[in-house]
């Protein structure tokens, strides 16, 4: 779809995927439209825990018109 703008948060760590969701000090933010990243910036979330995530991931939804978020750990925890 032309023009779609799609912000991807990712848990982030030194450099690289962050394992645990739940636990992740950072998120690297992704902007992206039409299938390419126009810019990223790398955010502290300030907490931990999947409840304070919701609230950080929510706050920074609101500056985008889609959201989307994949993943699952091996033991499904998150």
């Amino acid at each position: 779809m032309t023009g779609e703008h799609i912000k991807i948060a990712v848990p982030y760590d030194n450099g690289t995927i962050f394992q645990h969701f739940g636990h992740t000090s950072k998120f690297k933010f992704y902007d992206t439209k039409d299938n390419k990243v126009i810019s990223s910036e790398i955010v502290p979330t300030n907490g931990s825990g999947h409840g304070a995530l919701s609230a950080f991931l929510g706050n920074h939804k609101k500056k985008t018109d889609l959201w989307r978020y994949r993943g699952r750990s091996k033991d499904g925890s998150c």
